[in-house]
């Protein structure tokens, strides 16, 4: 049996690495061949690295060193996956000396960001890359890895289940120097002195299509939504005083605006440096499923998840945080489906449009309207003026009464839009 396992899983890795080739073509089958040799040239390095291992271990009474990888290539992973670490040190503490020494499992996608995690966590490069892999080689490697003691202690999540985020404060500091460069190329965009702004971001296809184009990404189209069906809400912050600014690496759609206190800088003026700055300094931030909106997240902005799906990936922990999913249709009947029927057939955790087309479902984005009335509540909410009716909190627990504590969700403090939920109170139907 356990041949056999392993014979389909080499079957399949064979096959993938063709269609991948197939899709790329001589590009992609240089740069295998390239990414081939680079590890047969690293034998050498890594016998050599043996005694540095065994010392590791035989130090391990008084030092626990561990090895860590940090996901860099995808800005979400990247920024919250490495945030949790650092946060978990805070909330766990150490019973012992330990030392991490991190790495890159990929170029990262962001300098501003690797720069500002490199002044608080010990990224040391390819060097400690190998020196995991020969670590791996020896018996209880585990316990020398970051993500061993705990899977909320490491760097494999983006899950922050016990709410850690709304319990610390952020772990990236701008310099002085930053600050005045961020302050000088907000005067650029077109934003004075002193006015709030608003980031907003519609996941398109765009970006993993350039970055990765080997790969076929049709499977995550369903979490697409138009940045224009935002523009009602951004037309309507604008009278309220606010700035909008889309942000975005690699976009698609074309911003359809001539308010000029909504600013295309994705399409215009976008920057390693400001992508971070405007995420880290924005009054709230308006998205949805996508990577982007992990940077208002480290640094504890308040977010708006618009269009989201699946519903129980939806980030639930934070109080500053709220959201309106995708609905979802029966194709036959055209009957919306109930939040029970969601969860209780796992339609919830679908991350896959062919899972959906199987089951014979539609997906329907959020129309502008829908858009409009979380921001205004967002907006209002934070200004202290919204005025919450007699049944809201009750809706609210109603809502998640159908989640359950589970390795996604552990704390339910983030909120559905108001609005909304009385909207739809076919979700709530038992």
């Amino acid at each position: 049996m356990e041949m056999k396992r392993k014979g389909k899983s080499f079957s399949q890795l064979i096959d993938r690495h063709l269609s991948e080739i197939k899709r790329g073509g001589i590009k992609i089958l240089l740069r295998k061949i390239v990414s081939f040799l680079k590890k047969i040239a690293t034998i050498p390095l890594m016998i050599l690295l043996f005694p540095v291992v065994l010392c590791i271990r035989i130090v391990k009474p008084w030092v626990l060193v561990r090895f860590g990888g940090i996901v860099g290539s995808r800005i979400g992973h990247f920024a919250v996956n490495t945030e949790l670490y650092l946060c978990s040190s805070d909330i766990n503490g150490k019973r012992r000396k330990v030392v991490d020494l991190l790495f890159y499992l990929g170029p990262p996608c962001n300098m501003q960001l690797h720069k500002m995690f490199s002044r608080v966590v010990n990224i040391r490069g390819s060097f400690v890359y190998y020196l995991n892999k020969v670590n791996k080689m020896f018996p209880e490697s585990e316990e020398h890895t970051v993500d061993s003691l705990s899977t909320l202690s490491g760097l494999s999540t983006d899950r922050d289940i016990y709410g850690w985020f709304d319990k610390t404060e952020p772990h990236l500091r701008f310099t002085d120097e930053e600050e005045l460069l961020g302050l000088s190329e907000l005067r650029k965009l077109g934003v004075p002195e002193g006015k709030k702004f608003i980031c907003m971001h519609a996941r398109d296809s765009a970006y993993l299509d350039k970055v990765i184009p080997h790969n076929n990404w049709e499977y995550h189209n369903h979490r697409d939504c138009s940045i224009n069906s935002f523009l009602l809400a951004a037309d309507e912050l604008t009278k309220r005083g606010y700035y909008v600014i889309r942000v975005g690496f690699i976009v698609k759609e074309e911003l359809q605006a001539d308010n000029p206190m909504i600013i295309d800088y994705a399409k215009k003026a976008r920057t390693d440096f400001m992508d971070i700055y405007l995420g880290a300094k924005c009054h709230f931030f308006l998205g949805s499923c996508a990577g982007v909106t992990a940077i208002p997240v480290i640094f504890r902005r308040p977010n708006i998840f618009t269009n989201y799906i699946p519903i129980e990936y939806v980030y639930s922990w934070s109080v500053k945080d709220s959201f309106i999913p995708k609905k979802l249709k029966w194709r036959d009947s055209g009957r919306l489906i109930t939040l029970k029927e969601v969860i209780d057939l796992g339609i919830g955790r679908f991350l896959n449009k062919n899972l959906y087309d199987s089951m014979k479902i539609d997906i329907i984005d959020n129309t502008p309207e829908e858009i409009l009335d979380i921001v205004i509540e967002m907006e209002e909410r934070l200004r202290g003026v919204w005025q919450q009716e007699a049944n809201d909190e009750n809706l609210q627990k109603r809502f998640w009464s159908f989640f359950k504590k589970d390795e996604l969700n552990n704390v339910f403090a983030s909120r559905i839009g108001s609005k909304f939920i009385k909207a739809n109170m076919y979700l709530l139907e038992q």
